[in-house]
């Protein structure tokens, strides 16, 4: 994995983690914001991995925050 990022719909950066471990539920965005429980909505990811053939690969889409 090098990059991951959450936004707000507005474009807003939430989450910034560029060294994040693939495969471990204590990393990733634990749904704060500024340490506080971010508010209920729609939020955009962007996820940027290398692969195993060495490739870069992109993948975004939404989540919806209850």
């Amino acid at each position: 994995l090098i990059e991951f990022k959450v936004y707000t719909r507005w474009g807003e950066l939430v989450f910034d983690d560029p060294n994040i471990e693939t495969n471990n539920r204590q990393s990733g965005w634990n749904g704060l914001r500024n340490n506080q429980k971010a508010s209920q909505g729609v939020y955009v990811y962007y996820i940027e991995i290398l692969n195993q053939e060495g490739n870069t690969e992109l993948f975004s889409g939404t989540i919806t925050l209850l």
